[in-house]
């Protein structure tokens, strides 16, 4: 894909305006996490956006295939077998991939999305409450680590809030070190602070198999079965005070 297509995903944790945790905690225990960052105010900064849709158009096989969801596994395969895909990048991405065979791995079998249209991308993962907070790190590191390494010169990072997940309690404290960070890059690179943090969102939503019993945030927005609960901040919200604890309970 010629390089406005992969400027998108390197850049996306930087510049979009939303980024979504989503927890979805199921009978057995085992809990699907979702990390998406919603780019679609980026399409306004595409300096060419007909040479972007026409690269999507030649690339139609392997757009379709990440808009539904693939492996890494498969992803990075396709990297390796379509030398169109990045052009100058492929030897810093097989350098890359060679220095971290390990990781490579641990986090083969999660899913990548992205849909170069809408622009949006997301990462998907099962795990159990014991080792999803360091899966879930260590698969989004990866790839923004990945993306720092072939072309993205805000080396920008995946924001770890930290989780803890048990039987009957989620828990969520915000790491407002890293959004001050994101939003003071931002502001050196662009200017205008207040812009991003008032702008910038986060969204949290938590399913549970039984209803929630208790929330410890103001204005949760519950579902009518009471088994979601969905939270919505402005990076503002989330540096202001003290880092923000998130409690649920069901």
């Amino acid at each position: 894909m010629k390089k406005i297509g992969f400027t998108f995903l390197t850049i996306i944790g930087i510049t979009s305006c939303t980024i979504k945790e989503e927890f979805t905690i199921q009978e057995d225990g085992k809990i699907k996490y979702t990390y998406n960052v919603d780019g679609a105010e980026l399409q306004t900064y595409i300096p060419d956006q007909n040479d972007f849709f026409s690269t999507l158009d030649e690339q139609k096989k392997i757009v379709q295939a990440m808009e539904k969801g693939m492996t890494l596994e498969k992803f990075f395969t396709e990297i390796k077998n379509n030398d169109e895909l990045l052009k100058s990048h492929n030897e810093a991405a097989n350098k890359f991939l060679a220095n971290n065979k390990t990781t490579y791995e641990k986090v083969k079998q999660h899913i990548i999305k992205v849909d170069f249209k809408t622009l949006n991308y997301s990462t998907e993962l099962v795990s159990t409450n014991e080792n999803m907070a360091s899966e879930s790190k260590l698969l989004n590191d990866f790839l923004f680590d990945f993306f720092n390494a072939i072309d993205n010169p805000f080396n920008s990072k995946y924001i770890n809030n930290q989780k803890v997940i048990t039987k009957n309690k989620v828990e969520i404290k915000i790491d407002k070190a890293a959004y001050e960070k994101l939003i003071n890059d931002l502001s050196t690179q662009f200017g205008g602070e207040s812009t991003y943090s008032s702008l910038f969102k986060y969204k949290l939503i938590i399913h549970t198999p039984q209803k929630i019993t208790a929330s410890s945030e103001y204005g949760s927005n519950f579902s009518l079965d009471q088994k979601t609960v969905e939270f919505n901040y402005t990076f503002s919200e989330l540096i202001a005070d003290e880092p923000k604890l998130i409690n649920v309970t069901y």
